[in-house]
């Protein structure tokens, strides 16, 4: 493969066969082997991104484990048989905890002439370009890619030093990303604590007595409880004709299943016009509250969100808009906080498809504080949630950064200085 251009001053062409070990792919150990005596060997079928997730492996048997299959610290896992969208998955193993690795997966060691940091960024990278996905024989639903592909991909390799060199900027790069990970999970700890703290007990020092609701749980003593059903209008939605190319070409956003992934909806992937609203949808006001009603993403969640703009929705969604007394933010963070019962409501239709009865909807109870204490709660919880924003965003912006260095880097278009030879 020739995609690189001129190769850098000092650099040279290699195939990857000469400078990396394939080793066996496949497992011998049965799949319900009994543990042996000693150190447990964990056993990995698949990988996320750059990452080996531990909470995803099975263990096997030390003694039926073939030596050959055991993973190294600095041996890289590549994905070599998945979807077309996962091929080329590779992992980097850092650590010492035993570990064999499954059919699905190519081991790859490379020689004490490439920097094993360097030959892993080099993966990802090749990854981005669709090296691996070009190369793929692709069947319905699985890809794969052979051996001879990995050993015949040819790349400029500089040297060692400048290996090095490229590998610790590119891995400072990729901590501060793991870095802005581990905030955003600690943060999101925090506001589900901060969460359940306050929908329980109410605002600090705000309170002296508490009582218990069967079906909500601990709330403050003057803490009133409305049925969700009784908590403002709720309206049902649809969908415009498709026919109409005019009724998909307007500004007004159109809320699916599909865009409720965050909180807070400001964005949809699809617009209308407002005939196409007034001839197959319905248009309700920012601050109102989105509840999927309909869908098989209720087999596994239950997404909830609140809209920031004037929108449109469909016939999966039900829009709650609060009446007077109840602020949307509250109301969102209550039902947040009964997620755990709202997961149970969804139930298979005669069609198999998974909705929600609106009268067990409407029967959740909601506790309600006065506004100023929702006011107060939704605040606090907002704050959180903003923390989370500007670091999810930093987190983002450092993905295309990352992709732009290497780029530069592993072409040679920007040499680092020869000060990093040592």
């Amino acid at each position: 493969m020739r995609e690189l251009g001129r190769v850098p001053a000092g650099w040279r062409l290699v195939r990857l066969g000469k400078v990396l070990e394939i080793c066996r792919n496949g497992l011998v150990c049965p799949q319900d082997a009994e543990p042996s005596k000693g150190i447990p060997v964990s056993r990995i079928e698949t990988i996320s991104d750059g990452t080996i997730d531990w909470r995803r492996i099975g263990h096997a048997s030390p003694e039926h484990a073939d030596p050959s299959y055991l993973v190294l610290q600095g041996d890289i896992l590549l994905s070599h048989i998945n979807s077309v969208r996962h091929i080329g998955k590779v992992a980097r193993k850092q650590d010492e905890r035993p570990l064999i690795h499954g059919m699905n997966l190519m081991l790859l060691r490379f020689s004490s002439h490439v920097d094993a940091s360097f030959g892993f960024a080099l993966l990802e990278w090749y990854r981005t370009k669709q090296y691996f996905e070009r190369r793929a024989k692709k069947a319905v639903n699985q890809a794969s890619i052979n051996q001879a592909d990995i050993r015949d991909f040819e790349f400029a390799l500089p040297p060692l030093y400048e290996q090095r060199a490229i590998a610790a900027v590119l891995d400072a790069v990729g901590d501060a990303i793991e870095r802005a990970e581990a905030v955003i999970s600690a943060t999101e700890r925090l506001r589900d604590a901060l969460l359940h703290e306050l929908l329980t007990r109410g605002v600090p020092g705000w309170h002296t007595q508490w009582r218990e609701v069967p079906g909500l749980g601990t709330i403050p003593a003057d803490w009133q409880v409305v049925r969700l059903g009784d908590a403002g209008c709720w309206l049902s939605g649809g969908t415009p004709s498709k026919a109409r190319a005019d009724f998909w070409s307007g500004a007004l956003p159109w809320v699916s299943p599909k865009d409720m992934k965050a909180r807070e909806l400001c964005h949809t992937q699809n617009r209308i016009s407002l005939e196409g609203a007034r001839a197959g949808s319905r248009i309700v006001p920012e601050g109102t509250i989105f509840v999927v009603v309909r869908g098989m993403i209720l087999a596994h969640s239950f997404p909830l969100a609140v809209s920031r703009v004037a929108a449109a929705f469909n016939q999966d969604i039900r829009a709650l808009i609060c009446r007077d007394g109840l602020l949307p933010d509250f109301v969102l963070a209550a039902l947040e906080q009964q997620k755990p019962r709202l997961l149970h409501l969804p139930s298979p239709s005669t069609h198999g498809t998974m909705r929600v009865v609106s009268e067990e909807l409407f029967a959740t109870k909601l506790p309600v504080p006065s506004p100023r204490e929702q006011g107060v709660i939704a605040a606090v919880l907002g704050q959180v949630d903003d923390a989370i924003a500007r670091t999810r965003e930093n987190r983002i912006g450092l993905e295309p950064f990352k992709a732009s260095a290497a780029e530069s880097l592993l072409t040679g278009r920007i040499r680092l200085p020869h000060l990093l030879r040592a």
